[in-house]
């Protein structure tokens, strides 16, 4: 059979897979071809992450697709732009880092980073309320805890209080106040 009069043809490709090519009536597939599972939306449409309307994702730029996306544990660093969906207020914030999984962030945009490839840049929806967009620019391995001196954990610890909305300044004062109001109610009730 004289195979150059056969016309091969791409039938499908996804972002982050090899084109699947068409061979006359047969699919070609190459052992090295990945398959793609996860529903990836055209252009300028929106994907139901929950399928509930909760939180969508757009995709404005394609990143490294399914394969280079961050695993819990990792720590990533994103730029983000949030804003409410009235468009007025818009917060920008370069080069956060946070570990994924670790509650740093708020859950919805903790799940959106772990939806993203490396490089993507999309845009997610909550609920209509808020928006954000979000560049995922790297992953990495977080460190091992117990390899590190205590030095560099102290200092981690320390960067990771300061990264909450918690500092210990204000948690000691809630607690003083909390502790001051329990006194006084307790000190009225004996009164009475």
């Amino acid at each position: 059979m004289n195979t150059s009069n056969i016309k091969i043809k791409v039938v499908y490709q996804s972002s982050d897979s090899a084109p699947v090519m068409k061979k006359g009536n047969m699919i070609v597939m190459d052992q090295s071809m990945r398959r793609e599972t996860d529903p990836q939306p055209p252009a300028d449409e929106w994907l139901d992450i929950f399928r509930n309307g909760s939180l969508m994702k757009k995709v404005l730029q394609a990143g490294g697709g399914r394969y280079s996306r961050p695993h819990i544990g990792q720590i990533v660093k994103i730029n983000l732009k949030t804003r409410p969906l009235d468009g007025m207020l818009v917060k920008e914030l370069s080069e956060l880092s946070f570990t994924l999984g670790a509650g740093d962030v708020i859950r919805a945009l903790d799940v959106a980073v772990q939806l993203m490839g490396m490089g993507e840049k999309a845009l997610f929806k909550i609920r209509s309320k808020a928006e954000f967009e979000v560049t995922l620019l790297e992953a990495t391995d977080a460190p091992d805890l117990k390899l590190l001196p205590p030095t560099e954990n102290i200092d981690l610890a320390t960067c990771k209080r300061e990264q909450g909305g918690l500092s210990w300044k204000w948690l000691l004062g809630a607690t003083a106040v909390a502790i001051g109001g329990i006194a006084l109610s307790v000190a009225i009730y004996a009164r009475k």
